[in-house]
């Protein structure tokens, strides 16, 4: 895996970026707080670039000016559309029609854009103002005729879409009591959930023969007492899980000085409103097996904590996010914890790939084992970088991190799964590319059985019960998260920093020997 920034200038003035999103066809759209959507194109010579690259010793100045010369030279710039009074803060496309635009800004506008294949040129095709202040992020139904919009007024609202000329709002949901700053339609066109700054996850069932909310649940809590000890205590990386289908939780026995069992307690999942950046997109899977949610709190075992049956396992705060399989919506599968910074936002790559052949791995699945007969692969990220994933082990396979001077804003995944792109507000766009076959894996090829309807497996795709597991960006277990993302799973790690400078103190390459993987990047 290799990592670059794309040193161009990608908004006008250099201005902060907010947000990016790829289009099914390759067209690449970001929005940014020069009040304008910018659309372009990325087609690199991957040979090219691979063969700048691959040096089997430091590269020189020159050779990674060369390799960002030629990464920034494959984006083509297509239009810049405006429309916007300030600061465009989502952008997203239509999943069914590449050619269908919605953007939202601070202005509490959103607006559809259309692609006229006459004139070849993209148009404003509507306006949807329901808001009153900043939209924040923006969701399609998984058949692009459904549309929602979260902004910091408080509120949801749900638009039809069908006619993108005259699109209608259908309701508005206000159950929040502070600002809404993420919002997912469940692919399966089941629920949609949105997170705000009132630590609260919603759950609203959507009826679509209906066309409104049947039901809507908050989740913000979760229940926990000695009886039933902390999940980490029993699937930390110290504490190897049974093999079994579903985790044991072993009761932790009193402490000697109670007289009696403490009663019951709940914790909070989520951060507060003093989180430092303004966005919680959460993410569906493709399939709508589980849900993501950032800003999450999770509680991680002391450094002392050498066993999982001890009082000296008292669990601490530490940052990063919450999966929930949809079979349960109320109570966090997995935690994906150890991070330092708040995790805003998780992406999913579109594609679903083969399990790993590997028998050693069952034994760091725990919980996180997955029914389904594919792999999913995910991103979350952080201000200062982003975290994968996938439905196979807990623990993140590779980190990027350090690679902008301002905050990381969005992520979205190329629709063959061979790049990625990561915005920030310092005004730049970075690349982070894969050799597939060697690094996420080869495409899941679907039988015929799965192709005729296996989509009801999502409903129970994953195991019950829950655990806690360091997320790779550092914590108090291992001061070397590379390393110790091998040692756990058997699939190289990366660790991506930019702490030289070289004139723009964005292109330094690193290398390291991780076991029999050599994991390199060029930022």
């Amino acid at each position: 895996m290799r990592a670059l920034v794309l040193e161009l200038e990608w908004h006008e003035q250099q201005r902060g970026v907010f947000s990016v999103d790829i289009a099914a066809d390759g067209t690449i759209a970001t929005g940014g707080q020069d009040k304008r959507v910018s659309l372009w194109r990325l087609e690199p010579d991957w040979e090219q670039l691979r063969a700048l690259a691959a040096q089997p010793h430091e590269p020189s100045k020159k050779q990674r000016y060369a390799l960002a010369q030629a990464a920034a030279q494959s984006v083509r710039f297509l239009d810049t559309l405006e429309g916007h009074a300030a600061a465009v803060s989502v952008v997203r496309f239509d999943p069914v029609d590449s050619g269908r635009l919605v953007s939202g800004a601070d202005d509490g506008y959103a607006v559809l854009w259309k692609f006229d294949a006459v004139q070849g040129k993209w148009r404003l095709e509507a306006t949807l103002h329901e808001h009153n202040d900043m939209i924040m992020d923006v969701s399609w139904s998984a058949d692009g005729k459904l549309l929602a919009t979260a902004s910091v007024d408080n509120t949801v609202a749900i638009w039809n879409t069908t006619d993108s000329t005259r699109p209608q709002l259908l309701l508005s949901l206000r159950e929040h009591t502070n600002y809404v700053q993420g919002v997912s339609w469940d692919p399966l066109g089941t629920y949609l959930c949105s997170m705000g700054a009132d630590r609260l996850l919603r759950v609203h069932e959507w009826s679509p023969d209906r066309r409104r909310v049947i039901r809507s649940t908050a989740v913000g809590s979760m229940v926990h007492s000695d009886a039933t000890a902390h999940p980490c205590m029993t699937a930390d990386a110290s504490c190897p899980p049974s093999h079994s289908e579903t985790q044991q939780i072993t009761p932790v026995p009193s402490h000697p000085l109670e007289s009696e069992p403490r009663k019951p307690s709940s914790r909070r999942l989520f951060e507060s409103e003093g989180l430092m950046h303004f966005f919680r997109r959460l993410a569906w899977s493709p399939d709508g097996s589980f849900l993501v949610c950032p800003a999450g709190i999770v509680p991680e075992p002391r450094d002392a904590a050498p066993t999982c049956s001890s009082r000296d396992a008292a669990s601490h705060r530490t940052k990063g996010a919450h999966v929930f399989a949809r079979s349960n919506l109320s109570t966090p599968l997995l935690h994906l914890g150890g991070h330092e910074e708040s995790i805003l936002g998780a992406r999913f790559c579109s594609q679903r790939f083969a399990r790993r052949q590997d028998p050693t791995l069952d034994e760091d699945l725990g919980c996180w084992r997955s029914r389904l007969p594919y792999r999913l692969v995910f991103a979350i990220y952080s201000a200062r970088g982003l975290y994968m994933y996938d439905s196979e082990t807990p623990h993140s396979f590779a980190a990027v991190q350090g690679l902008h001077y301002g905050a990381v804003t969005d992520v979205a995944w190329s629709p063959d799964a061979s790049f990625l792109l990561m915005s920030s507000l310092d005004g730049f766009l970075s690349l982070v590319w894969f050799e597939r076959e060697t690094e996420l894996g080869k495409f899941f090829e679907e039988s015929g059985e799965l192709q005729t309807g296996s989509r009801s497996s999502p409903s129970t795709p994953l195991t019950t019960g829950s655990c806690s597991l360091d997320g790779g960006q550092g914590s108090h277990r291992s001061a070397d998260p590379v390393m110790r993302c091998n040692r756990e799973q058997p699939i190289a790690s990366t660790l991506v920093s930019s702490d030289a400078d070289n004139g723009h103190g964005r292109n330094t390459d690193h290398s390291t020997k991780v076991g029999e993987h050599a994991v390199s990047s060029t930022t």
